[in-house]
């Protein structure tokens, strides 16, 4: 089984590629790394070269692919066979963006893809110290035909694990000790253009959040939902646009798991002691404890 250390990075396309860059560096306080001829721009959070790539389109917006750092106790090469083999396409890209040698790209069952990488440049200089100023990107939650296939093929495929569900229709998993670095939510809806739902990033804590948003307020840019606490994941929220109408998550105090123990390390606002992986069937405690409840197209 592929072992995935963390998302990596999300492209996204838009018409409006100025106006996405001014918010993603001005206003979120990304960092631009790298621009090529076309003007696809690559911005990082601080560490990797890249978290976010805007890529300029006439014709779609929304998420185009994402990436997935692998353990790299294997070659790629050698990868790209294991995936043959289980009845996965995969194909290695040499030299496939900036600040990357290679990687796999693979297609999820509902054939979105995602790229499987080991290795990426680091961006030495660091947190800009501007805007929001997150810590990294967090999550990306889409949306999906079939939860349950999905959660299927990244288990079995990509040595991810189901922290918790929302009755049967939004999953959260995990590939490391945050409670998720994926969710995917069921939708009815034909979503194959777009099937992004939300990304996610990291505060420091509550503090952070409140400047954060006193900020994004000077910026007229609204917040759709929050602050809250979630049930699902225990974190504190808000969600907020960027110029494209795409959905963003800022959020502090995410649950912690403990692997070796099972169960996510204990803090004050749990339901459980032990607070397990289970599927929660209260939608409401689920989505948030305090009652705040989201927007009615939001789910």
């Amino acid at each position: 089984m592929i072992h995935s250390l963390k998302l990596g990075y999300l492209t996204l396309a838009t018409d409006q590629l100025d106006n996405m860059v001014d918010f993603y560096t001005k206003v979120m306080g990304l960092s631009i790394t790298s621009v090529e001829k076309d003007g696809t721009t690559y911005l990082s959070t601080g560490i990797d070269h890249h978290n976010l790539i805007l890529q300029p389109s006439s014709e779609e917006k929304g998420l185009v692919n994402y990436g997935l750092q692998i353990a790299n106790k294997h070659s790629l090469t050698e990868l790209t066979e294991q995936l043959k083999e289980m009845g996965i396409s995969a194909q290695p890209v040499k030299k496939p963006s900036i600040g990357m040698e290679e990687f796999i790209v693979v297609k999820d069952n509902e054939g979105k893809p995602v790229h499987l990488f080991q290795h990426m440049q680091t961006h030495n200089k660091g947190m800009t110290g501007t805007g929001v100023n997150p810590n990294k990107l967090g999550h990306l939650a889409q949306w999906v035909k079939d939860p349950q296939q999905t959660v299927d093929f990244f288990e079995n495929t990509l040595d991810f694990r189901v922290s918790d569900w929302m009755q049967d229709f939004f999953v959260f998993m995990r590939c490391n000790q945050d409670h998720h670095s994926l969710n995917f939510i069921k939708t009815d809806v034909d979503k194959s253009s777009n099937r992004l739902h939300h990304l996610a990033f990291e505060l420091r804590d509550w503090g952070h959040m409140k400047d954060a948003l006193d900020l994004l307020g000077k910026h007229n840019t609204p917040v759709m939902w929050g602050p809250l606490r979630h049930g699902i994941g225990h974190n504190l929220a808000a969600y907020i646009p960027d110029p494209d109408g795409n959905m963003i998550e800022l959020f502090t105090e995410l649950d912690i798991m403990n692997e070796e123990l099972g169960y996510f390390e204990p803090k004050a606002w749990h339901q459980e002691y032990p607070q397990k992986p289970k599927v929660w069937t209260d939608v409401a405690l689920a989505a948030s404890p305090w009652g705040i409840k989201p927007p009615q197209d939001l789910l």
